[in-house]
């Protein structure tokens, strides 16, 4: 089963916790980073940037001023969320995490309908500068759903289809951390 970069977040998680952490975490990804700055080329909904137009970015470009959460912003798609996910996926373990995740409590079902059939969600939820107490309830949130789907539903693919778990977990972090930005005030 692959999670991707979920194992080392769900690892991060229990680092933190053991540690009493509190105030921000900052969290990127070996190729992608959530900045407060447009910087590079715009490609789709991505900005691409060398390595030399981020060298030496002051640390505000990644926090802000520090004392608001800085995570990526949702991207509008062509079609539903499921629709996008079933292009290039098997839509079934979509809808099953999903009901995976009712079922755990993490979301409700008219949460997961209103998600599913939606339009934009926040992609690569696994960077940014945010609260320790977000990072740690969503990882645990969704390594729990990650448990119980990986026990009753997942189905091991092959090629890209491999990374179900990591796109899964992708789709309700997304979601999750659009509650928190939601209940914070998403124009902070």
């Amino acid at each position: 089963m692959k999670l991707g970069e979920y194992s080392a977040l769900f690892m991060i998680r229990r680092l933190l916790e053991e540690a009493h952490a509190d105030g921000f975490v900052g969290v990127c990804h070996y190729r992608r980073y959530a900045l407060v700055a447009e910087i590079g080329e715009l490609r789709g909904f991505n900005y691409h940037a060398r390595p030399d137009e981020l060298r030496g970015l002051p640390i505000d470009a990644f926090i802000g001023d520090g004392t608001a959460p800085v995570i990526s912003a949702p991207i509008n798609f062509p079609g539903t969320v499921l629709q996008q996910y079933s292009a290039n996926a098997v839509g079934r373990d979509l809808l099953m995490f999903f009901g995976d995740a009712v079922d755990c409590g993490v979301i409700e079902s008219g949460e997961a309908v209103n998600f599913l059939s939606g339009t934009s969600f926040i992609t690569a939820g696994n960077v940014g500068y945010m609260p320790v107490t977000w990072f740690v309830e969503t990882m645990r949130q969704l390594e729990e759903v990650v448990a119980r789907f990986a026990h009753n539903h997942y189905i091991r693919r092959e090629g890209y289809e491999e990374r179900t778990m990591g796109l899964c977990c992708e789709r309700l972090h997304g979601l999750l951390l659009r509650r928190k930005a939601l209940e914070y005030g998403a124009d902070k």
